[in-house]
């Protein structure tokens, strides 16, 4: 009768030990995934589009990818947190969102992060500071460039300050009708 409780009690130390190791390796205030939606190639709607109207878009006018890779989340975590609000919008109009990103985190926590072509990024709903390198390696890994002709990427300020992705290569779409917004 002994052993059984001493054999007991040794699987509930072994199933300690190894829980306890594999949660130190997931920070839980740490990125999980990060869900990506964004409108194939260049788009004209009617109006400018806000966050989380791209997920309204037909099937065949959007692209959703969902990111997984560690190094890839730890660098936008890293990002994320550098990120600084911007100070003065008013004169200013509103983001043309082209790429809608949710952020989930490990606590079960989200974040959302709404990107327009130029010059324009929001953390949960607020400007913040242009991130070109964030909004050049979200649109890299998620193929975004490819949707857009080379002539027309060189109006992108990441794509000035870092070029062209090496694995750039053009996709061409037909072209799908954009959905009406107010």
């Amino acid at each position: 009768m002994i052993r059984p409780k001493i054999l007991n009690i040794s699987y509930f130390v072994l199933f300690f030990i190894i829980s306890g190791c594999s949660l130190k390796n997931k920070n839980i205030d740490s990125i999980k995934n990060i869900e990506v939606i964004y409108a194939k190639g260049v788009i004209s709607p009617v109006t400018m589009l806000k966050c989380g109207q791209i997920r309204a878009f037909p099937p065949g006018l959007i692209i959703d990818t969902l990111i997984i890779d560690k190094d890839f989340l730890m660098t936008v975590g890293t990002l994320i947190k550098k990120m600084e609000k911007k100070d003065n919008r008013d004169n200013l109009s509103d983001c043309d969102v082209r790429l809608d990103c949710i952020i989930n985190y490990w606590n079960n926590k989200t974040k959302t992060i709404c990107i327009g072509n130029f010059n324009c990024i929001k953390l949960n709903g607020i400007y913040h500071k242009d991130c070109d390198t964030l909004s050049y390696l979200i649109k890299k890994s998620v193929g975004y460039y490819n949707y857009i002709k080379k002539e027309y990427l060189i109006n992108f300020k990441e794509i000035q300050k870092f070029g062209v992705p090496e694995d750039y290569r053009l996709i061409i779409e037909e072209h799908v009708p954009i959905p009406k917004y107010k």
